[in-house]
Order: C-alpha cells, then structure tokens, then sequence
C-alpha cells in the first residue's frame, strides 16, 4: 500500500468516514485489500481472488466505488515548480552555506 493510501485509510477510518460503506461480512476481504486492487499491488492468485468475490459480492463492489471516488478526489496533481525557482533556491542554499562555511 503506497504511503499515501495508508495515511488516507486511516484518517477516514478515524473520523469514522467508511461508516458510509456497506457492511462487510466475514468472508470479505479486509478494506486495505481492497484498497491494494484498487491500486494495482495484487497480482496473479491475489488479484484472481478478490475480482471472483468482487463478482459475487455487492457489498464490496459498493465499497470499491466509494473508494474510487476517495481516491479520485485525492488525486491531485502535483504543480512542477519551475526551474528559476528551484535555481534560486539553490543559489539561496548556497549563499548560506557559504557564509556559515565563513563564520566558522
């Protein structure tokens, strides 16, 4: 699970916001499972696995769904900062460093 699903799991589950999603029995899948189909860490067997229960179970369909949403509306894309900014920074970081490297 990518660092960033696992920190999103856990503040929804904090704030009790996957109370939306249907109950699951105990033959389902646990919802980080779940959420590694979604992301596309389960292979062969694994993978083979939860499509057959998702197949048969509209409880866990239902909550792949939810999750798709959660994780659609977190999929932000990164602005790319541009490069005279970065070389700016970097000039700044160098500054000081060279002046700490003086002080010394």
């Amino acid at each position: 699970m990518t660092p960033l699903l696992k920190k999103v799991l856990s503040r929804l589950a904090a704030k009790r916001l996957l109370d939306g999603i249907p109950a699951l029995e105990n033959s389902c899948p646990p919802l980080v499972e779940l959420a590694a189909y979604l992301d596309g860490r389960l292979r062969g067997r694994e993978r083979r696995e939860v499509e057959g229960h998702l197949a048969g179970c509209a409880g866990c369909r239902a909550g792949i769904i939810e999750l798709r949403h959660i994780l659609g509306a977190l999929a932000i894309e990164t602005p790319r900062v541009p490069e005279e900014v970065l070389q700016a920074a970097r000039n700044i970081v160098k500054d000081q460093c060279a002046r700490q490297a003086c002080a010394r």
